[in-house]
């Protein structure tokens, strides 16, 4: 095994102080406190429709059925289940081509493992190859409640494992993430000559026009001067609090030819976030992304409001 860093999008996130769970749990008491109802461990077995509209639907609890009438639905159930308990049935070739649509169960293995693997929580696995679709890692969470069993309760633990226990939760309080070092292809590039360095360049350009052939001409400038700018200087900054002028100066051009309210309070919401957005010093990656965005939401509004 070696010392390579893991690949990773993000080093930190904000998560759920209560888990997950909490937020699932809060979005059902909304549902709940504004006349909704939420029907666990029920089996959907109907859905009556007529004139494009859901007129009730029939679902089995405890091997009784009951009958829910509502102006709004909303089931858990995966797309194929839903298309084959409408009634009446839909055409063939739409029944045929949904049974051909695929989706994943939640299935998890539980492994015992010992030793350190990683440090991370979890890890996604996106090879085709491996028929999984992530690892996680709960020796911190598992050495916890251990720890808990074993001074709130009267299992009899082998004093050892008490002891790798604390020692495992301590080590994760204690342990410091390590930094990363710098990349040195671009130091290596530079010690090469001139024409090694053009030719690079010519290279990495060409392959990325091809790539990317439907990014508009903003978002191409954006990474040629993120590419030419690989040092992160200053002048990069100035370009890319230019460009957040231009980019708010034109969604309030284009929120007045919208007439949708919610669309316009969004769009209010976006060039607030914009005018917050200047850097005075390194660009971070994050910021060259968002940018990227605001440029598609501007292409994608002009779209909509030429049309109209």
């Amino acid at each position: 095994m070696t010392n390579k860093k893991v690949k990773s999008l993000v080093d930190s996130f904000q998560y759920p102080k209560y888990g997950a769970g909490f937020f699932y749990k809060k979005l059902s008491n909304i549902v709940i406190e504004n006349g909704g109802k939420i029907e666990l461990n029920s089996e959907l077995t109907k859905i009556n429709h007529s004139n494009n509209k859901i007129e009730n639907i029939i679902i089995k609890i405890n091997n009784e059925e009951l009958k829910i009438e509502s102006d709004t639905y909303i089931f858990s159930n995966p797309f194929t289940e839903i298309v084959e308990k409408l009634n009446p049935k839909p055409p063939k070739n739409i029944l045929e081509s949904c049974s051909k649509l695929k989706y994943r169960h939640h299935i998890g293995v539980k492994l015992e493992i010992h030793g350190s693997i990683f440090q991370d929580n979890w890890i996604y696995v996106h090879d085709p190859r491996v028929k999984m679709a992530r690892v996680s890692n709960y020796k911190t969470l598992a050495s916890i409640y251990k720890l808990f069993l074993a001074e709130t309760t009267k299992i009899d633990f082998n004093p050892k494992q008490v002891i790798d226990t604390k020692y495992t939760i301590l080590e994760s309080i204690t342990s410091k993430p390590k930094k990363q070092k710098p990349s040195s292809l671009v130091e290596t590039l530079r010690k090469e000559e001139r024409d090694t360095q053009l030719l690079s360049y010519q290279i990495l350009v060409d392959k990325f026009n091809k790539k990317y052939t439907n990014l508009s001409e903003s978002q191409k400038s954006l990474l040629r001067e993120y590419i030419n700018n690989i040092s992160n200087s200053n002048s990069f900054g100035k370009f890319i609090n230019e460009e957040i002028t231009k980019v708010v100066n034109e969604l309030k051009s284009l929120s007045r030819k919208v007439n949708d309210k919610v669309v316009k309070i969004k769009l209010t919401e976006a060039i607030n976030q914009a005018k917050n957005f200047t850097t005075k010093s390194v660009v971070k990656d994050n910021q060259v992304i968002s940018l990227m965005r605001y440029y598609e939401l501007i292409k994608e509004l002009k779209d909509v409001t030429s049309v109209k």
